[in-house]
């Protein structure tokens, strides 16, 4: 039999102090355990979801691993800034589709905005370009309008004696009574020389004998309606009448040009063609000269070339004119693009 008179009490054994001490310091290293468990998880996630994020953007953005085109850096040129390569980074790995990075794992957006996080950078998919169709470029050429027209050339064959005044027209070329004419006419010193027609005569007088031959001819006719002015060029150019046009229906007005023929034509000085024409073409405009008949002996002095002349004549708006040209002892090329490019005819005199 027990001597120990104190009864054994296990509620009491376990209420202890020690016990107490025990179960706090349990619960204390749970908690501990509990922040480390915390702690790996928040590291190893964060750590996956950066990879994931730098993934995405590397593929949808472009950038060090992924981009292709010229990067840029502070330490050097680097690889990538964008799937299209048009952006640059600020350092070598730096992200975006075109935009600009500022940091090694920031994207940039679409130019010209910068991206300030990871997740900033613009994807291909969200990039839309608009197509603009330019309308295609007309040039439309701006010519002088004139009747297409083959001119009809014509080389009168040399004519002696008196056979001169019995060719038709002017120099070969018809003169219409019912028209409006012009006669720009030669009478530079060279139109004194003798005439291959005629040696007793020189081109100024077979010159008279043409003009005095239409102007009598018409003056008098009942269907002469129309009239005619003269400009004579040299070293200036001199027009008659000096006011309106010669009228064929009025007879003193035809005394008065045929005596303006025998005196005041006279063979003297140089060749200056644009001085004829700059004269003519106020009479052109004012008195609406339907044909002119220009003749000439020689070369211009002052450089008068057809293309010069129809440049001249659209200038001034003239644009229906028929022109018919004679040259006299050479077969010019120059008076046959003048009638060419105006409708007219071509006398070659020899």
């Amino acid at each position: 039999m027990s001597t120990d008179k104190s009864p054994f009490a296990p509620k009491a054994a376990l209420s202890g102090q020690p016990l107490k001490k025990v179960r706090k310091a349990a619960v204390f290293i749970n908690f501990l355990l509990m922040i480390a468990l915390c702690g790996i998880w928040a590291y190893y996630s964060r750590t996956f979801i950066r990879h994931m994020s730098s993934y995405n953007v590397n593929l949808n953005s472009g950038g060090a691993d992924f981009g292709t085109g010229p990067g840029s850096g502070n330490s050097g040129d680097g690889p990538g800034a964008g799937e299209s390569g048009s952006g640059k980074g600020k350092f070598k790995d730096a992200k975006g589709f075109s935009g600009i990075g500022k940091t090694a794992t920031e994207a940039g957006t679409d130019n010209p905005a910068k991206g300030l996080l990871a997740t900033d950078g613009t994807t291909q998919k969200q990039i839309k370009v608009k197509k603009i169709d330019t309308p295609p470029l007309h040039i439309e050429s701006i010519a002088r309008k004139t009747k297409p027209v083959t001119p009809t050339k014509i080389t009168a064959k040399p004519q002696t004696g008196g056979t001169v005044a019995g060719r038709k027209g002017f120099y070969g070329v018809d003169v219409n009574p019912a028209k409006r004419v012009l006669f720009i006419v030669d009478t530079s010193g060279s139109m004194g020389f003798s005439s291959r027609e005629d040696r007793s005569k020189s081109r100024m007088d077979i010159l008279k004998m043409e003009l005095l031959k239409i102007i009598r001819k018409n003056s008098g006719n009942s269907g002469a309606s129309g009239g005619f002015s003269i400009v004579s060029f040299s070293s200036r150019a001199s027009v008659y009448p000096n006011k309106g046009l010669c009228m064929y229906s009025h007879p003193q007005q035809v005394l008065d040009a045929e005596k303006h023929v025998k005196d005041a034509l006279r063979a003297s000085g140089i060749t200056n063609m644009r001085k004829g024409w700059e004269a003519a073409v106020p009479i052109i405009k004012k008195q609406k000269i339907d044909t002119v008949y220009f003749l000439s002996d020689g070369e211009p002095s002052d450089g008068f070339e057809a293309i010069w002349l129809n440049s001249f004549l659209q200038q001034n708006n003239i644009t229906e004119l028929t022109v018919n040209t004679i040259s006299i002892g050479i077969n010019s090329p120059r008076m046959k693009a003048v009638a060419r490019d105006n409708m007219g005819k071509y006398i070659y005199i020899p």
